[in-house]
């Protein structure tokens, strides 16, 4: 059997995995199947704007930052964020390092590590509470699942 690099693993139906490898037509899908996406490979050929567009649809109460410094110490945001429209193919900092897969169960201090091990980048991860955006700093020991669900439980107060 023929392997499609796939950029989304929906989940078994039947004992088969459901590979979607055309972008636009995953919301449909999920819909048809009632399914929620459970992870997905960050590769290459993506660019930031891709990433943070799958990251929302996947955690809608979560907003992922780029930067290309730390958080300075005094608490404030870096003013060099990395523009949308720049690929992680010219961000990668090490070759042959692998893709990064985002999943639920991953905690915001493992997607930081990985994305500075594997691009050399500094995310932030923002969760909404109610119109506004928080970092998420002093929680970024709990997953991307329980972060999104307090920021739904605050958002619909």
């Amino acid at each position: 059997m023929t392997t499609i690099n796939p950029k989304y693993d929906i989940g078994h139906i039947s004992g088969m995995t459901i590979n979607l490898f055309l972008r636009g037509l995953y919301p449909y899908f999920l819909w048809v199947f009632n399914m929620k996406v459970v992870d997905f490979i960050i590769d290459d050929n993506m660019n930031i704007s891709m990433v943070q567009k799958d990251f929302s649809q996947m955690f809608p109460y979560l907003r992922l930052e780029f930067f290309t410094q730390p958080q300075f110490d005094n608490g404030s945001l870096p003013k060099k964020l990395i523009p949308v429209s720049t690929t992680f193919r010219n961000l990668r900092k090490a070759i042959g390092s692998e893709a990064i897969s985002i999943t639920p169960a991953m905690t915001i201090n493992d997607l930081e590590k990985n994305f500075r091990s594997n691009y050399g980048l500094f995310i932030k991860v923002y969760r909404k509470s109610g119109k506004a955006w928080l970092e998420t700093t002093l929680t970024n020991e709990w997953t991307l699942e329980e972060q999104n669900k307090a920021g739904e439980e605050l958002s619909n107060r």
